[in-house]
């Protein structure tokens, strides 16, 4: 008589990324994670029956993360840290870096409610302090922590200031030799981006500012990347959502020196003006005295 072979756990995870896949026509987030919920509730009762061949694996809570950061449910976050926190009660495995970055990822992306910044900021701590150095936060860890502190709505200092000291302390790090925390393009867009969404008088100054720090390390070496169109546009926008009567001219300065360096490059397409960019120049011009454009439009942001 044939033995039919029972699915062993790379069967069940291969059937939880099939449930993760949004790029499936007709993915629908809630849908998949109640599947895969239930799916990863079978397996751990399975196990506990003594069936070891389906016990939940790294890859098992790695993809579940990853599910419930492309879900629309408030309750996500939480729901990611209660399987970090059932990891951490298992034997025979234990987090490691990519489940911290997909923790603080689904916080990232839940940006919007004012314990996000809170939270990633106690889990970046929980794993600079952690005894397991296989878990010490890397580039993509500061980029996604960046990020939520930018667009974080959780009080006290600024933003841009916030992300500012982030990134110094990296750079403190790198130089006494943890080379995976070195700032990149993404680390200083991410803070171009919040000074161009800060709104105040300030924010066009530091953002321009910023601008000639990435051009001079990036000629000194010490950035792979120099700006690109993304980082103008930022400065640009912070120019137009600010008070400043030279708004406009900045704003045009900075369009013809992207312009001059996009055809230096030999038309890099990092450094091609896209219609947004121009759209913030546009702001910028369209107030009294060449500036203010924006500024009815966009009030500023402490």
């Amino acid at each position: 008589t044939a033995t039919t072979e029972q699915p062993d756990v790379v069967v069940y995870n291969l059937v939880l990324k099939m449930w993760s896949n949004d790029r499936i026509p007709g993915f629908d987030d809630n849908y998949a994670i109640v599947r895969a919920e239930r799916l990863m509730e079978e397996m751990r009762e399975a196990a506990d029956a003594g069936n070891e061949k389906i016990r939940p694996d790294l890859i098992t809570y790695t993809t579940m993360i990853q599910l419930l950061n492309k879900c629309r449910d408030f309750s996500a976050p939480e729901k990611a840290e209660d399987l970090l926190e059932e990891l951490k009660r298992q034997t025979h495995i234990k987090p490691d870096l990519q489940i911290y970055n997909a923790v603080i990822n689904v916080w990232a992306r839940a940006s919007k409610r004012t314990e996000s910044t809170q939270r990633v900021l106690e889990l970046l701590n929980e794993m600079n302090t952690s005894d397991d150095e296989s878990i010490r936060p890397d580039i993509y860890t500061m980029n996604t922590v960046i990020s939520t502190i930018a667009k974080g709505r959780s009080g006290g200092t600024s933003s841009p200031h916030r992300a500012k000291a982030m990134i110094d302390s990296m750079w403190e790090k790198y130089e006494a030799g943890e080379s995976t925390v070195k700032p990149d393009i993404i680390t200083y867009n991410t803070l171009a981006g919040a000074w161009s969404r800060y709104g105040t008088d300030e924010a066009p100054v530091e953002a321009t500012k910023l601008l000639k720090e990435m051009w001079q390390m990036y000629n000194q070496g010490k950035m792979k990347h120099g700006p690109d169109s993304r980082t103008y546009s930022s400065v640009i926008a912070a120019w137009a959502r600010s008070n400043h009567p030279v708004a406009g001219e900045r704003a045009e300065q900075l369009l013809s020196d992207l312009r001059a360096r996009f055809r230096a490059s030999g038309n890099d397409g990092r450094l091609r003006p896209d219609r947004v960019l121009l759209q913030h120049v546009e702001d910028a011009k369209g107030g009294t005295s060449g500036g203010g454009g924006q500024q009815q439009r966009d009030r500023p942001r402490r």
